[in-house]
Parts: structure tokens; C-alpha cells; sequence
């Protein structure tokens, strides 16, 4: 701490309204009385406080973000760089750069580490539940001690697929010019896609049974071939066969238990009637689950990829990447490959690994116990003050407590930093929650269900095959097949039903279908009738009218016209009033043969 940094905090223990001599103080602490006077009235920050105005976010703002990430760690989404460098610009308002993420992580190292993660399938995060593996090892552990099962009658089975030549990704050594250069930056890898599968079994005490292996489609060199190369129900039958076939001398008469996946192949109804007619329990792991559970999957596998690997690019240095790996390479690189990975000291493990030899679960479920390391800082308050715009409020702040006590004023811009950065980084939050809900509620889930269930009154899907449990399932399988029987025989009925209905509605419409086309017919005959008919008459009256004109001679509209008489004018006063005037007489109507008034033009007149 530097001398002002003590006087700083000597002038923060007086009580309020006590004597203040700045020069006094600085004397006493040895600094500069102007700088303590400065610092003291807020007018300058200590160098931490000031460094942190500088960046992009103040310090508490990157303490809110670091122990965000802590969250997204504990909730398997550990973020990327580009994802830490949008929460910066979310919560800062500008775009941070790049170099900016790298300056964030150097600064808080001590909380923050960053390395290449391998990916986990969401299905498999979310049934890592500490109930579910609870009441896993309630089933297993309660039913091994009812059955007496012993540690050299555990036995554990699961496939493993090959793609015969294709590596994993190592590191290589190149040479610095070339590879400066980018002349040739890969290794090469035959890159043949064949899949083969193999079926390994481990038993608790170290040792192992002969593994199965699959071919995919047609070949003359396999111990067995399935068009998939996956094995299906004919061949996960014939293992069991095979795997009571190597166990049962060791066993005798006591009970052996298999531990296996929930592939359809090992749940069908012959497996599971000749697994208990030859003392042998069967046991589910929870769906999802296997990469935690399942010995293989946690201590065997991974060295047995990694092996495989290795001898796939010794063959290809060899060869110096000049001869193809086909499937009859495959035994001569598995065998190393298995005798390495399949050690009695990687099974062992393997079993301590997952709690079920010794049977202890601590060893899985210790990893829920841990909890987020609570945020370290004494000048923090519990506030939860919200303000829209950071920066804008601290001045405020400054300005109305101006001259108080300083502590008192760090502590509320704390608070405000802090409330404003969760803020932002719940908006960013929740925005894709909001994208991803809408995105899921237009999507139809179905999952796969297993043949047979275990007890749906517990958080788990494992299922532990005792003879009570397939008694069980054959009873409730043989209430499932009545009932299918059942309503396939309803659906029948309703079938034919159907089907009597639609011939008679066939039949009525077949029926109407003929009527209409004879009363089309007997209107098509009436309207020909009718038209012959029009088409006689027709006829027989312009025969008539050709006849008529030759009888009655001309017609009178043909005659000339009688002269008609001179008009005279009425003379007033020469006729004297007793003579009377003659009346000139009204023409008569001129009429056409027809009948019809014939009106003279007024010139004929």
C-alpha cells in the first residue's frame, strides 16, 4: 500500500466532523499534501481505479463476467473466445476486439483457464442428474447384495465401432520452413470408411472374454457379418449364447450379472428369456448415461482408440502411404491395438471408476458437490439498483456525494456496476433462451422407448432384469398383446363396417347414376319429338304462304290512287248565311291483306 493509499484510508477512520488537516496528515504519511487533498475530494483515483477507467470494463464489470463464465462452466456450456468477446460488447455498448478477450483472460488467470475441449451430445449433459445416478446405484448395489454377486461374475459388455482408416488427430513434428511456407501442413491417413464393430466384454476381476467381431455386408473373413455392421437381435443372441458358453464353469450355479446399454438387440424377449433360463441378470444403464457409467466407455475405449490409432499410422509409415488398409488388415491392427488397452490394471479401474466394484457411488456423484466460488471483493453492495446507462450514473453519483465519505461512495458505484453488467448479461441470455423456446415448441419430440421399462416411480430409466422383474414384463407384455389384439379386432370390425357402408353408398350412387341417364334419354327422345314436330309445321306453313299470293291476285297497295279532289279556301262573307256547306266526305281506311292499317304518306294526300 503507498503512503497516500494510508493516508487515504487514515482519513476514512475520523469520525464525521472531526478536525481535517490535510497538510497535517500528508506530513504524517509522508506525501504530497495537493495529490491526498485531490484524492481525498475525488477529484484524481488511485492508479488501480484509474487503469480500470481506461478499459473497456471497469474491474467490477470483469469480475460480474468472470464469474458468469464460472456459471456457463457449471452448466456445461463453457463459452468460446468470440463468445466472451460478444459478452464484452454487450455489456460495454462498443465492439471489443479480439485482442481485447486476451488481455481479459492474461488479467483474471488466476479464475479463468482456457484449453480445447472435447464435445459432449446435449442428451448426454442432461442426464447428468445426481438423482437419476442415485437411484441407479440404489438398484444396482441393493440387488447385487440380494443375488450375492460376486466381483468375478460382473461382467460388462458394450460395441465399439472402427472406421478401419481413418486416425485421430495428433501432434506432429514439421519442418519450420515448409511449414512457413504452407507447402504441406497435414499428415495423410488412408481414409478408408469401412466400419467394423466389435463387442468386448470385461469382467470385474481384470479379465476378459473373447471379443466378437462385425463386419459390415458380405465378407469370408469374419466371425459374424450384419448389413449394418452393427449387431442386431439375431447376432446379440447368438453372443449371449457364446457368453454363457465361456462364463458358465466360472459361474457354476451362482447368479451372473451383465451390465449393458439399452440397444435393442440386448432387450429383446428371446435375450432376455435365455439370460434368466441360464441365471444370468441383465442390467440397463440409464439412457445417456453410458459415458459416465459404463466401464468401457470411462476406462477402456479411449486407450483402445488411441492404440488403434497409433498402429493405423506405423502401418501408414511403413508403407510410407503408398499400400490402402482394407478389411483384412484390420485383425493385424487390432490385436496390438487390444493388448494394450485391455490391461487387468485398465479394467479394475475401470469398475473403481464407476462405482460398481467396490460399490461406491461417491466416486460418480462427487463431482455434483461443487458449487461456484462466491465473488471476493469487500466494496461490494447487496444493491440491485438497475440504471440503463453506467457511466452517466457514477458521474451523478460523484456529484451528489461529493465530499462525503469515499468508502460510502465506492461501494454504491460498485453496486451499480455490477447490477448494470447483470443486466446486460441476463439480456444477452435471455434472448437466446427466448430464440431457442420458439425454436423448440415448433419441433415434435419423440424419443425411443425401451421394450421394457424399469420403475417409473424413481428419477432413472436403469433397469435391473431379475426373474420377478421379466415375470413382469412378460405378464404386462401379454396384457399389452390382449389389448393390441383387441383393438385390432374393434378396428376390424369397424373395418368391414366401413367397407359395407361404402359398397352401399357405391351401390345408391350406381343406382342414381342409371336413373338420371334414362330420364336423360326419355328428355333426349321427347326433345327430338318435339323438334321433328316444330320442323313439320314449319314446313307445312311456308307451303301455304307459296300458295296463297297466286289466289288473291294484287294486292292494293299496288293500284293507283284515286285524284283527289281540289282543296278550297272558305271565302268569309260571300255565301250567304242560309246556304249551307257542303261537307267534303272522309276517306276510307286503307288496310293490308293482313289486316293492318296502311297510313299514306301526306304527298299522296
Amino acid at each position: 500500500m503507498t503512503a497516500i493509499d494510508k493516508a487515504v484510508k487514515y482519513l476514512e477512520s475520523l469520525k464525521p466532523g472531526e478536525h481535517l488537516v490535510y497538510q497535517k496528515v500528508a506530513d504524517q504519511f509522508g506525501c504530497s499534501r495537493s495529490a491526498l487533498s485531490r484524492r481525498w475530494r475525488g477529484v484524481s483515483r488511485d492508479k488501480t481505479t484509474s487503469d480500470g477507467m481506461k478499459q473497456a470494463l471497469l474491474p467490477q464489470q470483469e469480475l460480474e463476467l468472470v464469474q458468469y463464465i464460472e456459471e456457463l462452466h457449471i452448466r456445461g456450456l463453457p463459452p468460446t473466445r468470440q463468445m466472451i468477446q460478444n459478452f464484452g460488447s454487450e455489456i460495454c455498448g462498443n465492439p471489443v476486439s479480439m485482442s481485447w478477450v486476451e488481455r481479459f483472460l492474461h488479467r483474471n488467470q488466476d479464475r479463468l483457464i482456457s484449453r480445447w475441449a472435447p464435445t459432449l451430445d446435449r442428451v448426454r449433459h442432461q442426464a447428468d442428474s445426481i438423482d437419476k445416478y442415485d437411484s441407479y446405484f440404489d438398484i444396482l448395489h441393493r440387488k447385487m447384495e440380494e443375488h450375492k454377486i460376486e466381483r468375478r461374475l460382473t461382467f460388462n459388455m458394450d460395441e465399439k465401432g472402427f472406421l478401419i482408416g481413418v486416425q485421430n488427430k495428433s501432434k506432429r513434428v514439421f519442418s519450420k520452413p515448409v511449414w512457413v511456407q504452407d507447402v504441406a501442413r497435414a499428415a495423410i491417413q488412408d481414409g478408408n470408411r469401412d466400419w467394423i464393430t466389435i463387442i468386448p466384454t470385461i469382467c470385474a476381476d481384470g479379465t476378459t472374454l473373447p471379443t466378437s467381431i462385425i463386419m459390415g455386408k458380405d465378407t469370408q473373413i469374419n466371425v459374424s457379418s450384419s448389413p449394418t455392421g452393427w449387431s442386431n437381435e439375431k447376432l446379440g443372441l447368438a453372443w449371449l449364447k457364446r457368453f454363457d458358453q465361456f462364463t458358465k464353469e466360472k459361474a457354476r450355479r451362482s447368479w451372473r450379472l451383465l451390465i449393458c446399454d439399452g440397444h435393442g438387440s440386448h432387450l429383446t424377449k428371446q435375450f432376455l428369456d435365455y439370460a434368466i433360463e441360464n441365471r444370468i441378470i441383465v442390467m440397463v444403464f440409464p439412457s445417456h448415461s453410458t459415458h459416465t457409467l459404463q466401464p468401457l466407455d470411462v476406462g477402456v475405449f479411449g486407450p483402445l482408440s488411441h492404440y488403434y490409432s497409433s498402429q493405423l499410422s506405423q502401418q501408414q509409415q511403413r508403407s510410407q502411404g503408398l499400400l490402402p488398409v482394407v478389411k483384412a488388415d484390420f485383425y493385424g491392427l487390432f490385436k496390438p491395438t487390444y493388448a494394450s488397452s485391455f490391461t487387468e490394471a485398465n479394467i479394475v479401474a475401470a469398475f473403481e471408476a464407476t462405482g460398481i466394484w467396490p460399490m461406491d457411488r461417491t466416486v460418480v456423484t462427487k463431482r455434483f458437490d461443487y458449487t461456484t466460488p462466491p465473488l471476493q471483493t469487500d466494496n461490494i453492495s447487496p444493491s440491485h439498483l438497475s440504471p440503463a446507462d453506467w457511466w452517466r450514473t457514477e458521474r451523478l453519483v460523484e456529484r451528489a456525494i461529493k465530499g462525503n465519505n469515499d468508502q460510502v461512495v465506492t461501494k454504491l458505484v460498485g453496486a451499480i456496476h455490477r447490477a448494470s453488467t447483470q443486466h446486460k448479461l441476463l439480456q444477452y441470455e435471455n434472448k437466446g433462451l427466448l430464440a431457442s423456446l420458439d425454436t423448440k415448441n415448433k419441433r415434435t419430440k419423440r424419443g425411443r422407448r425401451l421394450p421394457l421399462k424399469g420403475d417409473q416411480k424413481r428419477p432413472t430409466d436403469a433397469v435391473f432384469y431379475s426373474p420377478r422383474k421379466l415375470q413382469e414384463a412378460r405378464d404386462e407384455r401379454a396384457r399389452k398383446d390382449a389389448k393390441i389384439l383387441a383393438n385390432q379386432a374393434r378396428k376390424a370390425d369397424a373395418k368391414q363396417l366401413r367397407e359395407a357402408k361404402k359398397l352401399l353408398s357405391e351401390k345408391s350412387k350406381q343406382e342414381a347414376q342409371e336413373k338420371r341417364e334414362r330420364d336423360k334419354m326419355v328428355k333426349e327422345k321427347e326433345n327430338a319429338d318435339k323438334a321433328a314436330r316444330r320442323e313439320q309445321q314449319k314446313q307445312q306453313e311456308n307451303s301455304d304462304k307459296a300458295i296463297q299470293p297466286s289466289q288473291k291476285g294484287k294486292r292494293k297497295a299496288s293500284r293507283p290512287l284515286p285524284k283527289q279532289k281540289k282543296r278550297q279556301k272558305r271565302v268569309d262573307g260571300s255565301v250567304a248565311s242560309g246556304v249551307a256547306i257542303e261537307a267534303t266526305p272522309a276517306q276510307p281506311a286503307r288496310t293490308s291483306r293482313g289486316g293492318r292499317n296502311i297510313k299514306i304518306p301526306a304527298k299522296f294526300r
